[in-house]
């Protein structure tokens, strides 16, 4: 039987942890540079872990960073 998997993304994490009212994460703008996919992706061979040139945990040490940058704009 199938079972859907439910990963957390980088995105979620940000929002989640913001203390502002109203976050929004943005991403792949103008094709920026594509895919920074979770380390989950990178355990499970995804497309996404295959196209993108970032190492594994990178989109969660990003998270982190933003999250900090965030909370110190809120003072």
């Amino acid at each position: 039987m199938a079972r859907a998997v439910f990963v957390e993304s980088s995105g979620s994490a940000i929002i989640n942890a913001s203390p502002f009212a109203h976050t929004s994460v943005m991403s792949m703008f103008e094709g920026g540079a594509k895919n920074m996919p979770e380390a989950w992706n990178y355990d499970h061979f995804t497309y996404e872990a295959q196209d993108s040139f970032y190492a594994k945990g990178t989109a969660e040490t990003f998270a982190k960073k933003a999250t900090g940058l965030i909370r110190s704009l809120h003072g």
